[in-house]
Parts: structure tokens; C-alpha cells; sequence
């Protein structure tokens, strides 16, 4: 695979550009889509979403966990009783190591990206876990389970402001890789065919 050069890089952008705008003017003459979606963003004000909280803010989000301490208690609940389950196959030695080793494993990946992220950081100590814990963590780096298609598609969607297909002439639907925090797709791009790596954020 070679980089596109500026000319395809500048073609795809204008191409992309006439879209968005067409589908600009779309939404424009719909009002009835709008009102839909402001009363949409009413209900949701009080979420946590993406828009609300692109760069940290510990007071906003101090103001927002305050009022749903429900959510917090349960995150809490899940956090204990996942890694307890496996704390406890670990005192008291429940079954062998290297099933010990992937329950832990399967515990940060319900546990989400945060906690994946830290089992790859543990992957890499040796000097802190025995080896068979390193190996089976050291599939957090590339070989986690994708998440679906359409989530990949919505997420391209939300930042290409238009359909994958006005960029993408194809897009192979099995990642090349999938790891904590995003998972790359094969594709070729529309007009020149260049085949691209699209790397897609995973929706959790």
C-alpha cells in the first residue's frame, strides 16, 4: 500500500466536500428532521455523550457523576465483581494458571478500553505477573474481538459528515486489527481506487 498523493488527497476532499453539502441542503429544506432531533438533544442534555465532553473538564464532569450516582454505584459493583471473581480463583488457586490468566483477561475486557489498556501495560511486566499472564494479556494489544460493522459505519458517518460509500468505493467489513480503542478496516478510496487503512474508533 502507497500514501495517496496530494492531487488524490485533493480530489477526494472536493469530492467529499459536494457531498456534505448536498446533504447539508437536504437536512436545511427538513425541518421537520430538525425539530426531531433538537427535542432528541433536549431529552439527552443531561448524557454523557461525546459532544459534551471532547476536552476534560473535571468540574462538568464532577457536576454530571453527581447526579447519577445510580450509574456510578453500578460501575463500582461491576468493577469489584469482575476482578474479585478472578481475585478470588487466584487465592485459592481455582483451576490452572493459564485459566486464571484468560479470566483475567476476559474480566478487562468487560471492564471496557480503560481497563484494556492497562492489562497491555501489564503485558509488557514480566517482573510483576508470571509469564503466562504476560502471554495471554499480550492479546490485548491486536487481537481483541472487533466490535460490529455498523457502529464502524455510524462513526464514519458522524465524522465524514456523509455516507462511508461517497469516500470509500470499497471497504472490507473483517478489520485488519482490532485492539482497546479503535480497529483498522482495509478500503479503497473513491475516483483514484487507492487501497487505504481506515482506522474507526470502537463505539464503547
Amino acid at each position: 500500500t502507497t500514501w495517496a498523493t496530494e492531487e488524490e488527497t485533493r480530489r477526494l476532499r472536493a469530492h467529499l466536500d459536494a457531498v456534505r453539502a448536498i446533504e447539508r441542503a437536504k437536512k436545511k429544506n427538513t425541518t421537520t428532521t430538525t425539530t426531531i432531533e433538537k427535542k432528541k438533544n433536549e431529552k439527552s442534555a443531561g448524557s454523557l455523550c461525546a459532544e459534551r465532553f471532547r476536552t476534560y473538564d473535571p468540574v462538568l464532569l464532577a457536576r454530571h457523576f453527581e447526579g447519577h450516582k445510580g450509574k456510578v454505584l453500578f460501575r463500582v459493583w461491576q468493577m469489584v465483581w469482575n476482578l474479585g471473581s478472578v481475585g478470588v480463583r487466584v487465592y485459592f488457586k481455582i483451576g490452572d494458571q493459564s485459566d486464571r490468566a484468560k479470566r483475567f483477561r476476559d474480566a478487562l475486557v468487560k471492564l471496557g478500553p480503560a481497563f484494556v489498556k492497562f492489562g497491555q501495560v501489564l503485558s509488557t511486566r514480566q517482573d510483576v505477573l508470571p509469564q503466562i499472564y504476560c502471554d495471554v494479556l499480550s492479546e490485548l494489544q491486536d487481537s481483541m474481538a472487533p466490535s460490529d460493522l455498523e457502529s464502524a459505519r455510524a462513526f464514519l458517518k458522524t465524522h465524514l459528515e456523509c455516507e462511508p460509500e461517497a469516500a470509500f468505493a470499497t471497504f472490507d467489513p473483517t478489520p485488519i486489527a482490532a485492539a482497546s480503542l479503535a480497529q483498522v478496516y482495509r478500503a479503497t478510496l473513491v475516483g483514484s481506487g487507492k487501497s487505504v487503512a481506515v482506522k474507526v474508533q470502537r463505539p464503547e
